[in-house]
């Protein structure tokens, strides 16, 4: 990891201005059609400070879509107008931050080096089964990006926002993880995905370090559905709910969850922007216990909580001898592809003070003080829990409402 860092932390670029400030905000945003991503575009849109919103988004090789379309899916899907693809201030781009020019026509990369004042770096492969070698394009766009910023000829360089995760956390064991810098990388191994944003932070810190960049580097936490309750089934907290309807129960957990909704995480991370901070926390201020979650989760699907141990063995009980993967698909009980990480939990199933299901806590002082919707948020409860079930049904991955 180390090795990895000092790699894409040598030689960076003079900054050389002109001498000249922007007169309008023109922001770059990378990964705009996952749900976060989604957030901050139509928060970036509604800004009336903001000139201009370039979008980059790698192409989907895939599905083969374009942009426009998956982009308006997207927002649909988070209950976002679709119809913002068209906003006057957008301007989407299909390219790649590893390529030169990040594979851009070459009037539109000239125009964001002249207008760009703020880089929001939201895109990474969000994959917990690979090694680093596997994410090193992330680091390698990270810095090109950086690249980017230094090749601005305004008086200062644009604002870069890192999104980075908790999972740089993966292993504290110390209390609540302080909004600082972490010099040990032994802290973030285990997965390839922890140890890469690991080493986009430090390349970001040495920038900070050596040349005219303020970088803010955003370590993000769960985040939980918005306003119409989008949730990714593939996440880890809807397979759970899901093997509560196929096992017919679900988990007592001792811990409290800091889940922040996307909608507020979104405006959060735009408002942070402005702020000055090197590391910020982005996570729910008003930490509730796992069963404010929960008990209205099991009183509105028909189903008992149960000690954690107990749920657990009655999703072992599912496991045939075939892969989890086939079994999930076999079972419509997609929890089986997390097993791992579900058996890892039970031993802080009974923790009263961590972060349920063994997450590190996060404190959110600094991130409280910059970003007004943070301390404007109310605590996750019953309503939110009626938005994730309405979701969560009307795309068919839970049974309706008897």
């Amino acid at each position: 990891m180390k090795l990895l860092a000092d790699k894409y932390s040598a030689q960076f670029p003079a900054h050389s201005p002109s001498v000249r400030v922007p007169n309008a905000e023109a922001v770059l945003v990378t990964g705009t059609t996952g749900r976060l991503g989604c957030h901050i575009l139509a928060t970036l849109l509604a800004q009336s400070s903001v000139a201009r919103v370039f979008a980059l988004n790698r192409k989907d090789a895939r599905t083969q879509r374009g942009l426009e379309a998956r982009q308006k899916i997207a927002l649909e899907d988070q209950g976002l107008s679709p119809e913002l693809v068209h906003h006057e201030k957008l301007s989407l781009l299909e390219g790649d931050v590893v390529s030169s020019q990040f594979g851009l026509d070459g009037a539109i990369f000239k125009a964001m080096q002249e207008s760009v004042t703020c880089i929001i770096h939201n895109a990474w492969r969000v994959d917990f089964n690979v090694s680093l070698s596997s994410m090193e394009p992330m680091v390698a766009g990270t810095r090109n990006l950086l690249d980017f910023a230094l090749s601005s000829k305004f008086t200062s360089p644009p604002k870069f926002l890192f999104v980075s995760s908790l999972s740089v956390y993966r292993n504290w064991t110390r209390g609540p993880a302080p909004e600082e810098p972490i010099p040990d990388p032994v802290i973030a191994q285990g997965s390839g995905y922890s140890e890469s944003k690991w080493v986009g932070e430090k390349i970001l810190l040495k920038a900070a370090e050596t040349t005219p960049l303020s970088p803010s580097i955003v370590r993000v936490g769960q985040i939980s559905g918005g306003k119409n309750g989008a949730w990714s089934t593939v996440e880890w907290f809807p397979s759970l709910v899901r093997a509560g309807e196929v096992v017919g129960c679900l988990p007592i957990v001792a811990g409290h969850v800091s889940w922040l909704p996307a909608d507020v995480a979104g405006a959060s991370l735009v408002e942070m922007r402005r702020s000055s901070a090197p590391i910020l926390h982005l996570a729910h201020p008003k930490p509730v216990p796992w069963s404010t979650v929960l008990k209205p989760l099991s009183e509105k699907m028909g189903v008992p909580l149960v000690p954690y141990s107990d749920w657990l063995a009655k999703l072992e009980a599912t496991i045939s001898s075939h892969a989890h993967v086939a079994v999930a698909q076999a079972t419509g009980n997609p929890a089986l592809r997390n097993m791992d990480f579900f058996r890892g939990a039970e031993k802080t199933s009974t923790d009263r003070e961590l972060e349920a299901m063994g997450f590190p806590r996060l404190v959110v002082e600094v991130a409280k003080r910059e970003a007004p919707s943070l301390q404007k948020v109310t605590a996750l409860g019953a309503d939110d829990v009626d938005r994730w079930l309405s979701y969560w049904r009307a795309v068919g991955f839970l049974q309706k409402e008897h």
